[in-house]
C-alpha cells in the first residue's frame, strides 16, 4: 500500500472517531446518561436475581496447583 493511501485511511479513521465523540456527546446530553454501556450493564446486573447468601468454610494455606500443602 502506498505511503498516500495509508495517511487517506488514518484520516477517515481520525473523522470516523471524532464523529463518534460528538455523537456520544450529544447522546448523553439528550439522555443524561454518562456512559450508556455501562448503565446498560448495570442495570442488567441490578435485575439478576441474588444467588442468596453465601455460606461455607474458608481454608487457607498452600495450593500446589493440585492439592493443599500446609494450612
Amino acid at each position: 500500500m502506498s505511503d498516500d493511501k495509508l495517511i487517506q485511511v488514518q484520516e477517515l479513521i481520525d473523522s470516523a472517531m471524532s464523529s463518534l465523540k460528538t455523537a456520544h456527546a450529544l447522546m448523553r446530553d439528550m439522555t443524561g446518561i454518562a456512559d450508556t454501556d455501562r448503565e446498560r450493564i448495570v442495570s442488567r446486573a441490578e435485575s439478576m436475581p441474588s444467588s442468596g447468601t453465601v455460606s461455607g468454610k474458608v481454608v487457607e494455606g498452600i495450593f500446589d496447583g493440585q492439592n493443599m500443602v500446609d494450612g
